[in-house]
């Protein structure tokens, strides 16, 4: 958790020791690739809520990863009909959608 905040904060990494900034140079990547390869499951309810999504003629992806701290989101909204481009062309662009998440704190407790 660290390493990411580090990663994603750039006051907080000019703070850290170069001892520190060593370490998360040395076991970092390995601690990135545990952390991303864990497979995360929507609840029902986060599924109904994205089906409704999909019902309005949006595109959703489920539990997106976000490139920079590899936390995953419960979705990520794409509305291709406003933007007039395909699915494809649309999640190209991360300025394009917005996210979701859905089920609150109380799965980062779980």
């Amino acid at each position: 958790q660290f390493f990411v905040a580090c990663n994603v904060d750039e006051g907080l990494r000019a703070g850290v020791p170069a001892t520190i900034l060593a370490l998360r140079e040395t076991v970092g990547p390995g601690c990135h690739a545990a952390f991303v390869e864990q497979v995360t499951q929507a609840s029902r309810s986060q599924q109904q809520v994205s089906e409704a999504l999909r019902g309005m003629r949006l595109s959703v992806q489920d539990e997106a990863e976000c490139p920079r701290s590899g936390y995953s989101f419960d979705m990520r909204v794409y509305n291709t009909s406003v933007l007039g481009q395909s699915v494809e062309d649309s999640r190209q662009r991360a300025a394009d959608g917005w996210v979701v998440e859905f089920d609150g704190p109380w799965h980062f407790f779980a």
